[in-house]
């Protein structure tokens, strides 16, 4: 018999995410996923699938995992297994220490438009970064 899934910690994954992608996340296979799914009347997850930008694949690992899948629109599991799959480690910044370098760069002169485009970055807006 196989162990129990632990749907109270995976259970916001299911109907986000296609079957297959929710059970490689989990470690279990896409028929429980989807026995979960349909017991539970969870719709499946639409089947557009929002890319990753390519050109923004170098902040895997600079910045944390669930700042990227907030800026991506995807879940903050599926940024953590592209960036294992790819061999990147997680990134160990604190908001504090992101907030601090955000500041930093717009001192300089030098924040990269692909990092911030008027959107949020691990919840320092810009607006409350000091001059």
């Amino acid at each position: 018999m196989s162990a129990r899934i632990d749907w109270q910690r995976w259970g916001h994954l299911v109907g986000q995410v296609s079957d297959n992608e929710a059970a490689t996340i989990i470690g279990c296979t896409a028929p429980a996923v989807q026995h979960y799914r349909t017991r539970n009347g969870v719709a499946p997850a639409a089947k557009v699938r929002t890319k990753i930008p390519r050109k923004e694949l170098h902040l895997l690992g600079q910045y944390p995992d669930s700042v990227l899948a907030r800026r991506w629109g995807v879940c903050r599991e599926r940024i953590g297994q592209l960036r294992r799959v790819k061999g990147i480690a997680a990134c160990r910044k604190t908001a504090g220490e992101l907030c601090a370098e955000l500041m930093q760069m717009t001192m300089e002169g030098t924040i990269d438009k692909v990092l911030y485009e008027g959107k949020s970055l691990a919840g320092c807006e810009r607006d409350e970064v000091k001059q």
